[in-house]
């Protein structure tokens, strides 16, 4: 039997939005001030976490990603991202979860267009006898093309796929 939650990415089109954050530690509140203020985020602490305001989410997941939280870090920080100027409800909780979480979905978005738009390149890598310099067979490669015309990493398309 088919299972539609499995066999597609969820949907996570938040555009412009609040975010709130939760922080595993308190060493992390010095990390996250400073990147935040460096980059000209609004944000304010509230209760255990913070609540940032109107940012493009995609783009403020992958910077806290790449500049802000290491790999292990990714996975105890949560984030919840909120319509912009939407109070929290309880329905919003739906969309809690953890950065590593939200950057793997970015992640497979990109692995998922490259399938559907068929960005897919397939290469022959020619197998060749050592001793008789003769070809004997081929190795298939797939290859995922990014819309820059940049090849994506074999590992990463893999791995997310």
């Amino acid at each position: 039997m088919n299972c539609n939650r499995c066999e597609k990415l969820p949907e996570i089109f938040f555009g412009n939005s609040d975010v709130y954050m939760n922080l595993p530690t308190h060493h992390h509140i010095d990390i996250l001030e400073n990147a935040l203020k460096k980059n000209n985020y609004k944000f304010k602490a509230i209760d255990d976490g913070y609540l940032i305001r109107g940012v493009e989410f995609e783009e403020f997941i992958l910077f806290l990603g790449e500049s802000v939280f290491n790999s292990v870090e990714q996975k105890d920080v949560k984030v919840l991202p909120l319509q912009e100027g939407d109070i929290l409800k309880f329905s919003s909780l739906k969309n809690y979860r953890s950065l590593f979480e939200w950057i793997a979905l970015y992640q497979g978005i990109e692995v998922s267009n490259i399938i559907k738009e068929y960005r897919i390149k397939t290469l022959f890598q020619p197998i060749i006898e050592s001793r008789t310099g003769e070809i004997y067979g081929y190795e298939a490669l797939s290859r995922g093309v990014l819309k820059n015309g940049t090849i994506m990493n074999p590992e990463k398309l893999f791995s997310t796929a």
